[in-house]
């Protein structure tokens, strides 16, 4: 019984301490809603291994043996690999273009598409805050349609943001090189057609 006291009064002890410390080194609201350093490294790594999706590795795997013997096919690969690696998100997607270029199989083709779009949603996922109410809409909806193969939807989205302002001159560069690389079209005509629109109707 004594030894029963002696544990409660002791659990009160260790428990009433526990409360002081948790009072004195609970963090302010201020600072509770600031990531640190380590955290935003940890959400950038969970999100490039949610669109680096094991389709796509299997996809550049089967496009290494697929490209065997043939040296200018193997060679770009390789080097849109490295320049993903080293954090080159637009040289990657740009070199992965010129090797959609060359004569190639419908399959090859269609697992270089799948590639483009990996990087594409990447550099998407990179450069954009989806936290953003004013560009959460447009940037997700980009990235869903280039998940799915969409490039219809995908440059309809892209040319949305690419319209918004408050871009900086790196998000103006992703977003002509997605829209160029993977989707085939060029904003910059897309901005001077609306542009164009827009002085007429300020005309009248």
């Amino acid at each position: 019984m004594k030894n029963l006291s002696k544990l409660i009064s002791t659990t009160t002890l260790l428990l009433g301490a526990s409360a002081a410390f948790a009072m004195q080194s609970a963090p302010t609201s201020e600072e509770a809603a600031a990531p640190s350093s380590t955290e935003y490294a940890e959400t950038l790594t969970k999100t490039a291994k949610s669109v680096a999706t094991e389709n796509t590795l299997s996809a550049i795997d089967s496009l290494k043996s697929s490209f065997s013997g043939n040296k200018e096919a193997s060679s770009l690969l390789s080097s849109a690999i490295n320049s993903f690696k080293g954090g080159d998100t637009l040289k990657s997607l740009d070199t992965l273009n010129q090797l959609s270029e060359l004569d190639l199989t419908d399959k090859q083709s269609q697992l270089v598409e799948e590639v483009k779009g990996t990087v594409s949603a990447y550099s998407l996922n990179q450069n954009f805050d989806t936290s953003d109410p004013n560009l959460s809409g447009p940037v997700n909806n980009a990235i869903a349609a280039i998940k799915t193969g969409d490039k219809t939807a995908a440059a309809k989205s892209l040319g949305e943001i690419y319209e918004m302002g408050s871009l900086t001159d790196k998000q103006k560069e992703v977003l002509t090189s997605v829209a160029s690389d993977y989707a085939g079209v060029d904003l910059g005509k897309i901005g001077d057609a609306v542009n164009a629109a827009k002085s007429v109707k300020d005309m009248f």
